[in-house]
């Protein structure tokens, strides 16, 4: 599947369960949206898991982020709100992620590791500003551009290398 465009919504997805339907499952997907929205999330609350996809998202009007309350395996997000001034939050279940983007201007990160489940998800160190502190667990490791192209490194700390 594929989802592009230019949206004034919060969400890319939205996923409110409420109602007992079936949550979102997608696997190998590309989402590329750019938001208009003051506050915006890549998927909104409720459940689902996202498998082997790329998910980018630019919201240059921002004043936070969030990469939603979902299962991601393998997945690379990208974030970019280069204007938001509030915070980040990772609340997902992250699984052998890549996080990439530019959200130098926020003051903190709001994270909730409770559900964590194993696989070590990395994020590109130029993602955040340097004085943002990094309550991420062990798990959860910062590269520099260099570090995360280094098949060799990424495998040192667990992440998993596709070979195609």
């Amino acid at each position: 599947c594929a989802i592009s465009g230019i949206t004034s919504a919060a969400n890319i997805i939205y996923n409110q369960n409420s109602y007992s339907y079936s949550a979102v499952e997608m696997a190998s997907c590309s989402i590329n949206v750019e938001s208009s929205a003051n506050v915006f999330r890549i998927v909104d609350t409720g459940g689902g898991s996202y498998k082997y996809c790329r998910i980018e998202a630019h919201a240059a009007n921002s004043s936070e982020g969030n990469i939603g309350y979902q299962n991601y395996l393998c997945c690379e997000l990208a974030f970019y709100a280069p204007n938001a001034t509030n915070y980040f939050s990772v609340y997902s279940f992250q699984n052998g992620n890549l996080l990439r983007g530019n959200l130098k201007s926020i003051p903190a990160i709001s994270s909730s590791w409770a559900q964590w489940s194993g696989l070590t998800s990395v994020f590109s160190a130029d993602m955040f500003a340097d004085e943002v502190t990094s309550p991420f667990p062990d798990n959860f490791v910062a590269c520099t551009e260099a570090q995360l192209k280094d098949a060799a490194y990424l495998r040192s700390l667990t992440f998993p290398i596709v070979v195609g």
